[in-house]
């Protein structure tokens, strides 16, 4: 059975194409933020602007949430990043 989180995004490509249009810039990236990486996720919470909030305070809770994920997590990525390099032929 499919769902909408299954079905391809056929509407993507037109709601890209609105934003750039009513925003005047190609600088606009359209990301699926239930599916994106943890940094992903943190840089459009600390980086992004947002455009819409279908339900008030939903962007400050998912900032948050962005946020406390990628300070709990960035440290032991990291710590797991230089052990890897580190054993990697020179």
């Amino acid at each position: 059975m499919s769902t909408d989180r299954q079905r391809p995004r056929e509407g993507v490509p037109a709601l890209l194409a609105s934003l750039v249009t009513t925003l005047e810039t190609d600088r606009v990236d359209l990301v699926d933020l239930e599916r994106a990486s943890g940094l992903l996720r943190f840089r459009a919470a600390s980086e992004g602007q947002l455009i819409f909030e279908a339900v008030d305070g939903l962007a400050d809770r998912f900032r948050l949430e962005a946020a406390t994920f990628w300070f709990d997590a960035e440290p032991v990525l990291r710590r797991g990043y230089e052990r890897l390099l580190a054993e990697l032929p020179r």
